[in-house]
């Protein structure tokens, strides 16, 4: 099996319908996101974009709505996940949008 990551040429949208933008900041962990944060996961030729509503550290994975209303819960181990490219956090955890 192929572990190789790409994104494919498909428009912006729900699962199965966007690539991760070249813009988006890989994100490895839970911990790393914030409620409202704008997310774009891929697993396989699987794309979703959302903003984070709820999240589980322990268990390393978080929900998130599309911007159609579509509901996600996204795993670590299962999707790659990024963070928009125009969000960033301090060294406090406060989310600045540049």
């Amino acid at each position: 099996m192929n572990n190789e990551r790409t994104a494919s040429s498909n428009p912006a949208g729900a699962i199965g319908e966007s690539p991760i933008p070249s813009s988006f900041r890989e994100i490895l962990s839970c911990r790393e996101l914030a409620e409202g944060d704008t997310i774009e996961a891929q697993r396989n030729d699987m794309h979703f974009t959302g903003r984070v509503t709820e999240k589980l550290d322990a268990m390393d994975l978080f929900w998130a709505v599309s911007a159609s209303g579509e509901r996600r819960i996204i795993e670590f181990a299962e999707f790659r996940v990024r963070l928009a490219g125009d969000q960033s956090r301090s060294a406090d955890g406060r989310l600045h949008q540049n």
